[in-house]
């Protein structure tokens, strides 16, 4: 008889990834989740400078390609610890069983959470979308642009998902016969 017993960790980098809701927000009929979101803006050719109350800077770029939410969405980093144990008996010269117990957990961790803005852009209020601080006269300035992944109704706090401390409980047993 041959035990074997291991000890592992991972670690989840935050990022777009199938999560546990990902059939369920991806089916979902709620035009908040269906309605495509622009990928680019552009200049607002109404947009007057001297009166820059009455009219946005940038406007969705009507050419540009639309983001249509599948559920994947953005998730928060997370780690996992996993415990194996599997005992391998060898019955004949030809005749093997395996049977096993595998204990993974996983951190709470939150599976909504795509920012609004990319904030790894800065400079060209035309191309900012909503995504700028506004000053007083020319003092606007922009904080990133926007991202077509975040959709509010599941991304805001308040109303992000979240998952709770998990265990997966894994059994197995198996039997080879070779010939």
């Amino acid at each position: 008889m041959i035990a074997d017993f291991r000890i592992s960790g991972t670690y989840h980098s935050p990022g777009r990834e199938y999560s546990e809701l990902f059939d369920a927000l991806g089916s979902s009929q709620a035009p908040s989740l269906r309605s495509p979101n622009p990928t680019a803006y552009m200049h607002n050719p109404q947009f007057d400078p001297k009166n820059p109350i009455g009219q946005p800077q940038s406007i969705a770029d009507p050419n540009a390609q639309k983001a249509y939410f599948t559920g994947i969405t953005d998730q928060q980093a997370f780690g996992s610890v996993t415990a194996h144990m599997a005992a391998t008996w060898q019955a004949g010269e030809y005749i093997k069983f395996q049977a096993g117990l595998g204990l993974t957990f996983n951190q709470s961790h939150l599976v909504t959470t795509a920012d609004a803005c990319n904030p790894n852009f800065s400079g060209d209020l035309d191309k900012s979308g909503p995504c700028h601080t506004v000053g007083q006269g020319v003092n606007t300035s922009a904080t990133g642009i926007p991202n077509p992944n975040h959709r509010a109704v599941i991304d805001l706090p308040g109303h992000r998902f979240s998952v709770d401390d998990t265990m997966i409980v894994q059994l197995w047993v198996s039997g080879v016969v070779m010939f």
